[in-house]
């Protein structure tokens, strides 16, 4: 089986401003994976393994949602989860809003009826740009890691996609469907 997740993919010219993000902070810390640009979004829904033949019918129930208005992402600054010496994962963190936790909802609704757990963790949109510390003997001081961007980025998404996951590939998440 596949893993799968529903998300929003960030477009081109924001993942190339996240990419020079990353270059300016690699020499302050130690990260094992860095996101390709490619893969950089902000997940609505991990669903972990799914049969394939379930596919197919979680596509057509998640195209009766709609987006009735194009959803505007701002991102302001980079922060980190996990503790402020050795962070585990170090992210571009999105402005909270309430179109975007709507949809959030209704693609957890619609996955709750196929039995998907329900993620009872607060809603903290972010496109990941690196993930596990690599050396545990170095430590970085976290203010480093709270980069604030000279000028907002942001976007507007008018569609969600559902990616599968190819941990071997670079890079790692390919589209299999957009809404």
């Amino acid at each position: 089986m596949s893993h799968y997740f529903i998300g929003i993919k960030v477009p081109h010219e924001i993942g190339q401003k996240l990419v020079q993000t990353q270059q300016e902070l690699k020499q302050h810390v130690s990260y094992k994976n860095w996101v390709h640009q490619d893969d950089f979004h902000v997940t609505l829904k991990f669903l972990g393994h799914v049969d394939k033949t379930l596919i197919p019918t979680l596509k057509e129930d998640l195209r009766q949602i709609e987006l009735s208005n194009p959803i505007d992402l701002k991102i302001n600054k980079t922060s980190y989860f996990g503790k402020p010496t050795q962070p585990r994962v170090l992210f571009a963190e999105v402005d909270f809003n309430q179109a975007l936790e709507s949809l959030k909802n209704e693609v957890e609704y619609v996955m709750m009826q196929y039995g998907f757990p329900k993620e009872n963790r607060p809603f903290k949109p972010h496109i990941t740009l690196a993930k596990k510390w690599q050396d545990n003997t170095v430590e970085c001081d976290s203010n480093l890691l709270e980069h604030t961007f000279n000028s907002s980025l942001s976007f507007r998404a008018n569609t969600f996609q559902m990616f599968q996951i190819y941990p071997s590939d670079e890079p790692k998440y390919q589209v299999i469907d957009q809404f």
